[in-house]
């Protein structure tokens, strides 16, 4: 087992256990990211990525309470959920999704929005 946690750019197995034991699971977007890192990739740098990327709800409120910079399909998104949840009626049902779904929803429509703008833009808009 040393051996493969090495391999995979880990010091040692003890250092592989530590990081595996805090990584944030917080979330159903952060536990898939998780089992997605352990299935397809599981070396150290992957699993240091995924403690450096935010979820995409820390993301939505950088770039609203923050102006963050994020990228055009996540600022077009932002952009609706900011208007949809400034009318009456419809913050409040927003607000009475779960989160994991509502992480759900924004990484979908991100996924759309990539999609259906990606020959429009250069790689460096998305």
């Amino acid at each position: 087992m040393e051996e493969l946690v090495k391999k995979n750019g880990f010091e040692s197995l003890e250092e592989f256990h530590k990081l595996v034991a805090n990584a944030d699971l917080s979330s159903r977007e952060k536990i898939d990211a998780f089992e997605d890192w352990r299935k397809n990739d599981s070396t150290k740098e992957g699993l240091l990525k995924l403690e450096n990327n935010p979820s995409i709800k820390d993301k939505y409120y950088q770039y609203t309470l923050e102006d963050k910079e994020v990228s055009l399909p996540e600022q077009i998104v932002f952009n609706i959920v900011n208007d949809f949840t400034d009318r009456r009626g419809l913050r409040q049902e927003w607000d009475n999704i779960d989160d994991d779904i509502q992480c759900e929803i924004m990484n979908t429509w991100i996924e759309k929005t990539k999609e259906t703008i990606k020959d429009q833009v250069t790689w460096r808009d998305i």
